[in-house]
């Protein structure tokens, strides 16, 4: 005689086709959901990663450029230096030559006023100007002479502060004079003031 055991099958059936409790199912579902979070943050790492590589870019772009700039500004400001140092040079070249045509322009002008002073028998050995200052030296038959000869500087405007520093005789084959040294001082011409005009009077008739 056979015999089934029908209970414990029964048993087995019905334990299969108990459903999932709900525990379970967030656990299934925390475990599908565990690889999507990580997939997200890493894409999410990948953009942020990516945008500030592209914002590091941009502002070494920015960088370089502000670089290039300053260069360029750079080499600007060394030109306009070496153009302010040439200006300078030539500045000081022109004050140069026109002190030196004014010096030429005094120059003469003491020459003429020496020369024409000059009695007959004085004669100039040198002549030195600097800062207004005039050094004569010359030779005269005597100091009468040599005296008439200052007293004609001093009438002369443009002279002044004539003196004598000092005079020693000379004997050269029985020929004899005086050697003299004297000091003056140039005055530059003065500029005649303008005339004011006078106001018209009177009114039209």
């Amino acid at each position: 005689m056979i015999r089934i055991n029908l209970i414990g099958t029964e048993k087995k059936d019905i334990r299969e086709a108990v459903p999932e409790t709900a525990v379970e199912a967030r656990e299934k579902k925390k475990l599908q959901l565990g690889p999507l979070i990580f997939i997200v943050l890493a894409v999410a790492i990948v953009v942020i990663y990516m945008m500030q590589k592209k914002e590091l870019n941009q502002e070494e772009e920015l960088l370089a450029q502000a670089q290039a700039q300053k260069n360029q500004l750079q080499d600007v400001l060394s030109k306009l230096d070496q153009l302010e140092q040439q200006k300078n040079i030539l500045d000081r070249k022109i004050s140069l030559i026109q002190e030196l045509q004014s010096q030429q322009i005094v120059a003469v002008t003491i020459m003429d006023v020496l020369s024409k002073t000059l009695p007959e028998w004085v004669w100039l050995t040198e002549v030195s100007y600097r800062n207004q200052s005039i050094q004569i030296k010359g030779k005269g038959l005597s100091n009468t002479l040599i005296a008439d000869y200052m007293t004609n500087l001093k009438n002369d405007p443009n002279i002044a502060e004539i003196s004598l520093i000092n005079t020693n005789q000379r004997t050269v084959r029985n020929d004899q004079y005086v050697e003299f040294a004297m000091s003056a001082r140039y005055k530059s011409p003065e500029i005649p003031a303008a005339i004011p005009e006078k106001p018209q009077t009177g009114g039209q008739q």
